[in-house]
């Protein structure tokens, strides 16, 4: 028989982490169920990841 054994979630302290973990918060509290969830919420890291990588190269990437 498997033991199942519940971890606490430890999430990273950075502004980028925190604006996406609160806006999964918020549409798995309004009831959304978490598939129709994650990708739109991979969508909004990839495209907040890409504008810190272009700042932090400079600006040069967006040109």
């Amino acid at each position: 028989m498997p033991i199942f054994t519940q971890y606490p979630r430890q999430r990273l302290k950075n502004h980028t982490v925190t604006a996406l973990c609160e806006l999964v918060d918020t549409k798995k509290a309004n009831g959304k169920p978490i598939r129709l969830v994650r990708s739109p919420i991979a969508v909004k890291a990839v495209k907040l990841l890409f504008v810190k990588l272009a700042v932090s190269a400079g600006g040069n990437i967006l040109q």
